[in-house]
């Protein structure tokens, strides 16, 4: 059973890759770039690169997340979202999330696939500015090692401070339910961040 799990998990990531290669020819506007947030007892750092056309955002990457107990979260992920779903201003969307998860105090690791929604609201202002929300789950089915499951929910205001640089403010909520600890938070914290676009 899990041996089939892992391979539709491989399948996930290939479609993503596949989709995002084929979109990069005929995208009208397309860039990588770097993404960091701290708060007083966390970090992420993550790197990504995003295609966009008039209907249709693909984006993938990688994240480094860590926290002062010395706990760390790798992850590789992909976006698809449509824009204007019944407001210009509207983007929603799909997202996945593979992972690999090591908790510092009692030495469970493991590793499974999040899934879920991703929107984002353009502000009708003068300024960019933007409410961006993710919420992704783990169910068992696709947890392995010391991972039982895995809930993460992401909220901030972005603010295009230039055409390359967005600021935000947000809140990020990581709980992993582990073997010897049940919903363990790596994060519960208010941080901000920068994007950068690079290319």
């Amino acid at each position: 059973m899990k041996y089939s799990v892992i391979n539709h998990i491989k399948n996930f990531l290939l479609l993503m890759v596949f989709l995002t290669l084929s979109t990069t020819a005929s995208s009208e506007e397309g860039h990588i770039g770097i993404d960091m947030s701290l708060s007083n007892e966390t970090g992420n750092f993550g790197v990504y690169s995003l295609r966009e056309r008039p209907e249709e955002i693909t984006n993938i990457g990688a994240e480094f997340f860590f926290n002062e107990p010395e706990d760390r979260f790798f992850s590789l992920f992909g976006t698809m979202s449509r824009k204007g779903m019944g407001d210009k201003n509207l983007e929603l969307g799909v997202k996945g999330k593979l992972y690999y998860v090591d908790q510092d105090k009692d030495g469970q690791t493991g590793q499974g696939l999040m899934m879920g929604v991703t929107a984002r609201y353009w502000l009708p202002a003068e300024m960019p500015v933007s409410l961006a929300v993710d919420a992704l789950y783990t169910p068992p089915i696709v947890a392995f090692a010391d991972v039982k499951s895995a809930l993460s929910f992401d909220a901030k205001v972005e603010l295009r401070i230039l055409p390359s640089i967005v600021g935000y403010i947000g809140f990020r909520s990581l709980t992993v339910d582990f073997d010897k600890r049940s919903n363990h938070e790596l994060d519960k914290n208010v941080n901000i961040g920068v994007n950068i676009a690079i290319q």
